[in-house]
């Protein structure tokens, strides 16, 4: 997602007018942690967080065609006792990760909800699913990367783990 250069001083703008800050309470660019690519409710968006006085917020920025949408949101939370797993993509030479929690499908059952799209640095496009299913207290992962409806590549592993593949770097393990 092509961002303007000065888009964290035009994210700080958007949180005072939300906020209604000015002066010395006023979020700033530098208070602004990029936490890169997320799909949020099925939409891909670049994330940042920041603090406020109810803990932690997301700034976040979704694209619209040539333009895009500034907004905000909470993070996600874990359910109360259960675990948050995330899949991280890093591509060779390429700007933000992207970075998807996995969502609780059903008890002890984590995963994406729908494949995920990603490009790798020679240029093809690839889709990812994930899941991560707790077995009599063993975590157990099941990793699919398709291309053109063909399975390329299919991995069980127990996560936390990195996979080196096509110029990416896949990991998958429990949210920091």
């Amino acid at each position: 997602m092509d961002l303007p250069d000065d888009i964290e001083n035009k994210i700080a703008d958007y949180l005072a007018r939300e906020f209604g800050e000015h002066g010395a309470g006023r979020i700033r660019a530098a208070d602004l942690r990029p936490l890169g690519e997320r799909v949020i409710d099925g939409v891909p968006m670049r994330v940042w967080s920041f603090p406020s006085i109810n803990g932690e917020m997301w700034a976040t920025v979704q694209p619209l065609g040539e333009s895009y949408c500034i907004g905000m949101t909470s993070p996600p939370r874990a359910e109360a006792g259960g675990e948050r797993y995330r899949l991280r993509i890093e591509t060779e030479g390429r700007g933000s990760p992207l970075s998807v929690d996995l969502e609780p499908l059903d008890a002890g059952l984590y995963g994406t909800v729908s494949d995920v799209g990603f490009t790798a640095p020679n240029g093809q496009s690839f889709l990812i699913s994930a899941e991560v299913a707790r077995v009599d207290g063993v975590d157990d992962l099941t990793l699919s990367i398709l291309a053109d409806d063909e399975v390329v590549l299919g991995i069980r592993a127990r996560p936390p783990c990195v996979i080196a593949w096509s110029g990416c770097l896949v990991r998958v393990g429990r949210e920091e």
